[in-house]
């Protein structure tokens, strides 16, 4: 019963706060800002949003980055997004839904390039995708309503860990790299 009302309000509250924004394919000198949403607990996140903003720079795209990170914290729990904007467990209510006050940008900013490449599919990801207003989404799953204009698939290839952690697990930096190619072929 329990989860049935939670899934009720997590429908409810997808239905109320998603985006209106007509979205499509945008070429990539048409964008002029980026949100991207990365995973926190991925030990190579800095390494990644680093790339990523060499790429948006390079092209003259200011980009920024939400983090989220919905472990609970212990004392040997390792924090690798901090100091940057983290959504943590502690930032989204009952139903997963990320505080409105705290949040806000993600409510009443418009973006040109909204990115999900955290590969989840918990709600709170999935609320994030939907709310976010941008002119083009790109994605990493399949989420129910589409909000992606674009989703990029894991490779076979991609899989397992990296040399080094903090060099960016290269499933992500395969969808990173997907990402910008796709980008770069949009005329």
């Amino acid at each position: 019963m329990a989860c049935m009302l939670k899934s009720w309000f997590r429908n409810l509250r997808m239905k109320k706060y998603s985006s209106t924004l007509p979205t499509g394919l945008l070429p990539l000198r048409k964008i002029r800002s980026a949100l991207i949403l990365l995973d926190g607990t991925d030990p190579g996140c800095l390494k990644s949003s680093e790339r990523i903003e060499t790429f948006m720079l390079a092209h003259g795209i200011a980009v920024s980055f939400i983090y989220t990170d919905l472990r609970k914290i212990g004392k040997d729990t390792t924090v690798y997004a901090c100091g940057h904007e983290v959504i943590n467990r502690c930032d989204v209510d009952w139903t997963g839904m990320p505080d409105r006050k705290g949040k806000g940008r993600l409510f009443s900013s418009d973006v040109d390039l909204f990115a999900d490449l955290t590969g989840s599919d918990d709600f709170t990801c999935r609320f994030i995708s939907a709310v976010a207003r941008a002119g083009f989404k790109i994605g990493t799953v399949a989420y129910p309503g589409n909000p992606f204009d674009l989703v990029i698939a894991d490779q076979a290839n991609a899989a397992g860990p990296p040399a080094r952690p903090e060099e960016g697990t290269p499933a992500t930096m395969s969808k990173i790299e997907a990402m910008f190619d796709f980008l770069n072929r949009i005329v």
